[in-house]
């Protein structure tokens, strides 16, 4: 069986697939996977395979995506989006040349993987050697990242304070170690300093290992001002195009 489920921007792809199972009988004692990791601050749509349906996992990890980015300019982070430390600022965001980037995002960008993420390198997450200080000892892997459509691009001026209770309020509901605490102090010293920003939203199709918080950051470099995903929500995997379980 293929059940397509949303997962809530905090929570991580298991802890949805486990708060699905709690809640469904049949699924007690069932192994069952998920198909296509997203992010903890990221929401939508998430594939999970229970039954014989679960060894087809490898066919549906390649299925492309539609997205829906909120990319943040005038500010970036360690992990690229909003859950990670702030880094120093740049310049302040042109708002033409920030919407011109996302709206010219189509095609190939042969990027780093984010070093806080769950790919492995010599047998541990990036994430454990970016937490231990350890990046230095092994070179982040490399990716071709493939964005086929990007439509409805829409970019308007925002203040950091405008922002900073929404993105605490999500900072909030996730759990484990991801340096909340520290997040949290970092956008509340923004909001105090309320710097001019740019958020631009557009929809995304994408090929399967395209991450769409490195292609912010990759922008934000390239424009010289800085750059983030602060939201992100996934609309469609492959042929399935709803979510048909709330969690």
């Amino acid at each position: 069986m293929i059940l397509t489920l949303h997962k809530p921007a905090g929570w991580t792809p298991l802890e949805a697939m486990e708060a699905l199972r709690a809640r469904t009988p049949a699924l007690a004692g069932e192994p069952i996977v998920y198909a296509g990791r997203l992010d903890p601050m990221a929401e939508g749509l998430l594939l999970v395979l229970t039954g014989a349906d679960r060894f087809a996992l490898p066919e549906h990890l390649e299925h492309d995506k539609d997205y829906v980015a909120t990319f943040l300019f005038g500010v970036a982070s360690d992990t690229f989006d909003a859950l990670g430390r702030l880094a120093d600022r740049a310049h302040a965001p042109d708002l033409a040349a920030c919407a011109a980037a996302v709206a010219a995002l189509a095609g190939v960008h042969d990027l780093p993987l984010p070093a806080w993420s769950a790919y492995r390198v010599h047998g541990r997450p990036l994430h454990a050697w970016a937490r231990e200080g350890r990046l230095h000892e092994i070179e982040l892997p490399m990716r071709a990242m493939r964005v086929t459509a990007v439509h409805g691009v829409a970019a308007a001026p925002v203040r950091a304070s405008a922002l900073v209770d929404d993105v605490s309020a999500r900072i909030d509901r996730v759990r484990g170690l991801f340096r909340q605490d520290e997040a949290r102090a970092d956008w509340e010293h923004l909001a105090s300093d309320d710097p001019p920003l740019v958020a631009v939203r557009a929809a995304l199709t994408v090929t399967s290992g395209t991450f769409v918080r490195a292609l912010a950051q990759a922008m934000g470099a390239r424009l010289g001002c800085g750059g983030l995903l602060v939201a992100l929500r996934r609309t469609r995997v492959g042929p399935y195009a709803e979510a048909t379980i709330a969690t």
